[in-house]
């Protein structure tokens, strides 16, 4: 018995190794039929349109998710009115997280004789993590030439840069309550700070009260002069930090249990989405809506998927029943045919990955003026997720009618009434469905909608099926009435004949066509 196992196990083997070179090999040969290549093109292009707009959907949503990210000055950030935990700064180096401590105080800021109620922001080396702080040139406009290019270069390094310890930079609104000009001296607490840069935009504005007062900006390393820092002064404690995705899903996880207790009660943590929830919102919107979009494209090459595989079908009864004569079992036919498949998927995908790529370039190229922000270099999710449309597309538009071939008798060789039975019409549009609702699902992450537009859809194709049923036999009783008649009424009935008598196929073509149309609109 073991022997015979054995025997049986390396048999197995060899077939399976053989039956890959044997599917490429029959695939090669087929390409040479219009509904094999109607086939390929239709997965290509339905690869190539998801991949495309795939690739600009994530290097978008990256780029604006890095831009809102300078709203907030980094990825996650913590907020306290009191010192955070040392536990989180432990956890956001652990994830590799780069890390930028600061902490807020609305005070006065005073010179001479004149106060502002203004708020302040101590800042640490690193700040910023994200975008940059831009300031007014300080170059004299009687400069020469030589001077003013020296004057922009130390501009540039300070917009890079934070206030040097004994300096502070001012937004202009604070500059002209107070009459301060660059390098003239302000005071803050007990500390005079030299006015060196004005703030035209910084990265992390966040919002509220706060924000109604002028901003001044200066380093950490002056904080303890000020004398700010006292009993029943209103202060917020906070922390940027920044990394990859997962490196700050990796962090998010690991501060999860600290923000649970009940020593960190009133630690906030934010993110773009849940602090700036208009703008969290609006992502997710434009996210859908072109990955919805992209489907359409997805549904026309299921249209022509579905029509080709059944002339590739019926072309391939007679090699099946064949095989069947030389002992192919059906479970090796359906196999055979799905390796070919594979195959056509395989390169197909390869083929659309690559136009998908070149086409986003395009896109991006096109759309560039338009584009308030640099977009980031795409990634290889949506390469990922073509390769699954295609897929997809294959097992729900074709797999229904492939059964034929795994039905096929080994007597259709002898006997041409033998053929199998096609699929119901109703089993394709099941699976079709299914496999597209699916898909709806993954592109959109919103199961509400997408099974809203998988019933909706249902129902759009029973009242196509009605409209065109209603239409085929309006036109077939036209046709009847005009037997007899000559000239050009003769080639409207031939082709009225000729639709009358596939009434079934010539429905489910102007349902696709219908279909199609409507996608298209």
């Amino acid at each position: 018995m073991s022997e015979a196992t054995a025997t049986s196990s390396t048999r197995s083997r060899r077939s399976r190794a053989a039956r890959l070179p044997l599917a490429l090999r029959g695939l090669m040969r087929d390409l040479r039929a219009s509904d094999v290549r109607a086939l390929f093109l239709a997965l290509m292009l339905a690869v190539a349109a998801t991949t495309m707009i795939g690739f600009f959907l994530d290097r978008l949503d990256r780029g604006l998710t890095r831009q809102a990210g300078q709203l907030l000055g980094g990825d996650l950030v913590l907020e306290s009115s009191n010192p955070l935990d040392p536990r989180f700064t432990q956890a956001f180096e652990e994830a590799g997280l780069t890390m930028s401590p600061q902490l807020g105080i609305v005070s006065m800021a005073s010179q001479g004789d004149n106060f502002v109620l203004s708020s302040l922001k101590a800042v640490s080396s690193g700040y910023p993590l994200m975008g940059n702080v831009e300031l007014e040139s300080d170059a004299e406009p009687n400069a020469g030439a030589g001077q003013t290019d020296a004057a922009n270069d130390e501009a540039s390094d300070a917009r890079a840069a934070i206030p040097p310890p004994g300096e502070a930079w001012v937004v202009p609104r604070l500059a002209m309550a107070l009459s301060l000009e660059l390098g003239d001296t302000l005071t803050v607490g007990r500390k005079q700070l030299t006015l060196t840069g004005l703030i035209t935009r910084e990265p992390d504005q966040q919002g509220g009260f706060s924000e109604f007062s002028p901003r001044l900006m200066f380093n950490m390393a002056d904080l303890d002069a000020t004398g700010l820092i006292q009993p029943g002064s209103r202060r917020e404690y906070r922390l940027l930090a920044a990394g990859d995705p997962a490196q700050v899903q990796q962090a998010r996880e690991a501060i999860a249990p600290l923000l649970a207790s009940a020593n960190n009660a009133e630690v906030r943590l934010k993110d773009v989405r849940e602090d700036r929830p208009r703008l969290g919102r609006s992502l997710e919107r434009a996210d859908k809506y072109l990955s919805l979009a992209g489907l359409v494209a997805v549904l026309l090459a299921g249209v022509a998927v579905a029509m080709s595989t059944r002339r590739y079908v019926e072309r391939h009864l007679d090699s099946a029943a064949l095989w069947r004569c030389f002992g192919a079992s059906q479970r090796q036919l359906s196999r055979l045919f799905a390796a070919q498949l594979g195959w056509l998927a395989l390169l197909a995908s390869t083929a659309g990955a690559v136009l998908g790529l070149l086409g986003q370039m395009g896109l991006v190229a096109l759309l560039e003026r338009f584009l308030p922000l640099e977009l980031p270099a795409p990634g290889l999710l949506p390469l990922a997720l073509g390769i699954l449309t295609a897929l997809a597309v294959l097992v729900g538009f074709a797999g229904p009618m492939l059964l034929r071939l795994r039905q096929v008798s080994a007597l259709k060789v002898l006997r041409r009434e033998l053929a199998p039975m096609p699929a119901s019409a109703w089993i394709v549009v099941a699976m079709a469905s299914l496999v597209f609702g699916a898909l709806m699902w993954l592109y959109s992450g919103d199961l509400v909608l997408a099974a809203g537009l998988l019933v909706g859809g249902i129902i759009g194709l029973g009242v196509l099926l009605v409209v065109g049923h209603l239409l085929l036999a309006l036109m077939v009783r036209i046709v009847a009435r005009m037997r007899g008649q000559g000239g050009w009424s003769r080639p409207i009935r031939i082709a009225g004949g000729l639709l009358a008598r596939r009434r079934g196929a010539s429905l489910g073509q102007l349902v696709a066509f219908a279909v199609t149309f409507a996608a298209v609109a």
